[in-house]
């Protein structure tokens, strides 16, 4: 299998080009010193994606138990898992489903949101990974073919493909478009959903990864690169670097405006204030290296908390903003 593809679950012997590794070390951050917060919700082994449901329900798709996991209201244990198949690695909401892509089996499979049973299964091709609702879509990044899939959810027809560089990985919404990181290249493309127009980046940075649309910027992680950048959604011209040490990988809106960034080394989380360009707090979860070339993190929020998922310890950790 191409060395490009994301390696998820070591028991399927996959093997990938996710996430950070041989990069060259950034320059070191001007934050303050690191702390530690947080205490590991442990849900199954090799958690990867996330989503916050309509209820504020936590949910983690599991890559190497081929489970999805709901927490309970409070957040400190799973209360239900449904098998879902080989590999889940992302997941999305919308309309009372939880959206998940299956990774070794092609898959995606829509779970009711009371109950986390299967009421959905589309085929879509080799390597489903990223994944978003938007527009009254799901969208969904194959990582084999290099498409982007619209997806109707009523009937789980695919209505469009869109052709997305050449190691396409993760996609999001915002400013009236879909957005689609290619690990591979580092450029990042924008998917007009009206048109189908793709209009391409010049190269940004190496392994392109997390993206965050902002009312001015898109912003995105570099993992291999050690960085974060922000790009001119008009011209998709980089407008600013951010160094960030411990490999970068999943990016959210945090609290006052500041985006926060999940980093695999630790895990930990850092905060970033957009306008300075500055890491003004890290907070360090775990003990554990980088992933390398094995798998991702995920970073989602409720109305309270970040929450981190940590690969190699098979569980989550809470984060009180």
């Amino acid at each position: 299998m191409p060395t490009r593809l994301l390696v998820l679950v070591a028991l399927l012997a996959l093997t990938g080009a996710c996430g950070g590794s041989t990069g060259t070390a950034a320059a070191p951050s001007t934050a303050g010193p690191a702390t530690t917060s947080g205490s590991l919700v442990r849900t199954a082994s090799g958690p990867v994606g996330m989503t916050v449901d309509s209820r504020g329900h936590v949910w983690v798709a599991n890559a190497d138990a081929g489970t999805v996991s709901r927490l309970d209201a409070s957040g400190r244990r799973p209360e239900l898992s449904t098998d879902v198949g080989q590999a889940p690695l992302r997941l999305a909401g919308l309309d009372g489903g939880i959206w998940v892509t299956v990774f070794s089996d092609g898959l995606l499979r829509r779970l009711d949101e009371e109950t986390g049973r299967v009421t959905r299964t589309v085929r879509t091709g080799p390597e489903p990974e990223g994944l978003t609702t938007a527009f009254g879509s799901v969208w969904v990044v194959l990582q084999a073919s290099a498409e982007l899939l619209r997806i109707d959810p009523r009937d789980g027809r695919v209505t469009h493909r869109y052709r997305v560089g050449t190691g396409p990985r993760l996609v999001s919404a915002g400013g009236g478009a879909l957005w689609v990181s290619d690990f591979e290249t580092g450029r990042l493309l924008r998917v007009d959903p009206g048109t189908g127009m793709v209009r391409r980046s010049p190269v940004l940075c190496e392994g392109l990864q997390g993206i965050l649309v902002t009312a001015r910027r898109v912003w995105a992680t570099c993992t291999t690169d050690d960085a974060l950048v922000a790009v001119d959604p008009r011209t998709l011209r980089r407008t600013s670097r951010v160094p960030l040490g411990g490999s970068p990988d999943p990016i959210t809106a945090g609290a006052g405006g500041r985006i926060l960034v999940g980093l695999q080394k630790g895990p930990a989380l850092a905060v970033v204030d957009p306008t300075s360009g500055t890491v003004v707090r890290r907070r360090v979860l775990g003990k554990v290296d980088q992933l390398d070339d094995r798998a991702n993190i995920d970073l989602v929020r409720d109305k309270a908390r970040a929450w981190l998922s940590s690969y190699l310890e098979g569980g989550v950790y809470p984060v009180t903003q």
